[in-house]
């Protein structure tokens, strides 16, 4: 279980408040001292969910 703000990719420190407060973010899996704990199968996909995914396209 990895915090979604600490993992490379399309959800920065910065960028992670303002989505989790917009209501942007899936529910945390595990919330543990008040910070939410997302697994990593439950990030890939969300962010293949995410409207604004760009795939890369097979050619």
């Amino acid at each position: 279980m990895t915090a979604l703000s600490t993992r490379p990719g399309p959800c920065s420190r910065v960028k992670a408040p303002s989505y989790r407060k917009h209501g942007l973010l899936p529910p945390p899996d595990h919330v543990e001292g008040g910070k939410p704990y997302w697994y990593a199968d439950t990030v890939r996909a969300w962010v293949a969910a995410r409207s604004g995914n760009r795939t890369r396209r097979a050619d």
